[in-house]
């Protein structure tokens, strides 16, 4: 009787809000679904000029996890402001790593060494396990190197004079010897290793020629090339006049920038009194 009676009231609910042209509240068909300009408008994609809340880039060149795992970056190599180098990565001398590249160090070392040069949206990585008795999972690049655009480097070893072709991927435990050329979009599987003065491509990467005497002039010239290249980029980062002024004092040989050292902050004091002692003599004793 209990049922019924509640099944009656309800019918009688229902008819009464039909009479009365009011919608149940579990009837969702009223509620209209936004269209995707309607979401653009309230989100503000749509807009001719964004409208940013964070006027600062979170992006940090270098990257530490510790005192013993950190950057190290020669004085004279070129690090594009977009580029990622995270952990214990060495860049040597004349070395250049262009825009969107990424190198990650945070067990192992990554060593890019003199007048090598790391094109634009490479990835290089170590593995933090070992790979051998004489493979700890470090990545290590010799000298007048060329990695293409979009490579992608894991634990490998390439040594001097090498040329890789834009694209390509190097497994953990691959191996380029001296003055060998990878070609484009080619992969060497894991321990895979090319022998000294040879020409690899496909994938799996296989044997095609030797390099020529001509080809190895060209791999360490087309470095000194990037190198040069590097510094125009150097420069060109400078555009606004507070950053040229910034380089200029930095080529004439002043301290520019944040010292954290105390006793090179106490050493600049005591330089500065005794500057403004010759230059205002007047101001000093007045001061006394």
């Amino acid at each position: 009787l209990r049922r019924a009676g509640l099944s009656t009231a309800r019918r009688v609910c229902a008819v009464r809000s039909s009479s009365e042209n009011t919608r149940d509240p579990y009837i969702v068909d009223h509620i209209k679904a936004p269209t995707q300009e309607e979401l653009e408008e309230e989100l503000g994609y749509n807009k001719k000029y964004m409208d940013f809340t964070d006027e600062y880039s979170k992006h940090k060149q270098r990257i530490d996890f510790g005192q013993y795992s950190r950057a190290q970056v020669a004085s004279d190599s070129f690090v594009a402001p977009c580029a990622t180098l995270a952990g214990k990565v060495e860049v040597w001398h004349h070395a250049s790593i262009w825009y969107r590249v990424t190198i990650k160090a945070e067990h192992k070392v990554v060593r890019i060494g003199y007048s090598t040069n790391i094109q634009d949206g490479t990835i290089i990585e170590e593995v933090p396990e070992e790979l051998g008795p004489d493979h700890d999972g470090s990545v290590m690049i010799g000298n007048y190197v060329t990695v293409g655009h979009n490579c992608y480097l894991r634990a490998c070893t390439i040594e001097d004079n090498c040329l890789i072709g834009m694209g390509s991927v190097l497994s953990a435990g691959s191996y380029v010897e001296h003055g060998s050329i990878l070609g484009a979009h080619s992969v060497l599987r894991p321990f895979q290793r090319i022998p000294h003065g040879q020409v690899w491509v496909g994938n799996p990467a296989r044997y095609l020629r030797d390099v020529t005497d001509e080809e190895l002039v060209r791999i360490e010239k087309g470095a000194t090339n990037y190198y040069l290249a590097s510094l125009e980029h150097s420069d060109s980062i400078y555009l606004d006049p507070p950053m040229e002024l910034y380089r200029e004092a930095r080529e004439k040989g002043y301290c520019v920038g944040y010292v954290d050292d105390t006793g090179i902050i106490a050493s600049l004091k005591k330089i500065r009194d005794s500057l403004r002692t010759k230059l205002f003599p007047d101001a000093t004793s007045a001061k006394e």
